[in-house]
């Protein structure tokens, strides 16, 4: 039996380091962007996340395009749910960016899926939110959900939203049990 070694260059590393770098600087300056005033505990939390969600890119997908569509992603998805927590609303070019992102590196064979990924995923939750308005979900988390839906893919796009739409329900009933 052959033993794999994972070997980096050290440039790869450098790199890997100085992105992950590059992305928590980016997330604070998002951070001190919305929130005004001072909330230590929400910017160290998500300093945390950031920060572990990029050393985790990095580890699977090493320095590399994903790695920063990744980086992206995660960053342009904080910066929707910090917006929310503020303002209660999040701008509608958030879903726009998260389109363009699925765009970059962009591979023609895979357009069927990422449209079939975006229609699955935005139907059930248009229908919802049209015969149920107090069940549904916001606007903004139907364009998003929709718009990651296309970036990801048919398979893991339901997959995210099935995931997300567990966490949600498992949330809510904690929260509704504390109170």
């Amino acid at each position: 039996m052959t033993a794999y070694r994972i070997t980096r260059l050290p440039w790869e590393i450098s790199a890997a380091v100085l992105l992950l770098v590059v992305f928590l600087i980016g997330v604070r300056i998002m951070l001190t962007k919305i929130w005004r005033e001072k909330t230590e505990s929400i910017d160290a939390l998500c300093l945390v996340i950031a920060g572990g969600i990029g050393g985790i890119l990095l580890i699977l997908f090493g320095p590399g395009m994903t790695t920063i569509k990744g980086l992206l992603l995660c960053g342009i998805l904080m910066y929707a749910s910090l917006s929310d927590l503020e303002k209660r609303e999040v701008p509608d070019y958030v879903s726009v960016m998260i389109l363009i992102l699925a765009l970059v590196n962009f591979n023609t064979s895979n357009l069927p899926s990422m449209l079939i990924g975006a229609a699955m995923v935005f139907v059930p939750q248009m229908v919802i939110a049209v015969t149920r308005p107090e069940r549904s979900v916001g606007g903004a988390d139907i364009k998003i959900s929709t718009a990651a839906a296309f970036l990801l893919g048919a398979q893991s796009g339901l997959f995210a939203l099935i995931v997300g739409l567990t966490l949600a329900v498992v949330t809510m009933l904690i929260l509704s049990r504390t109170d």
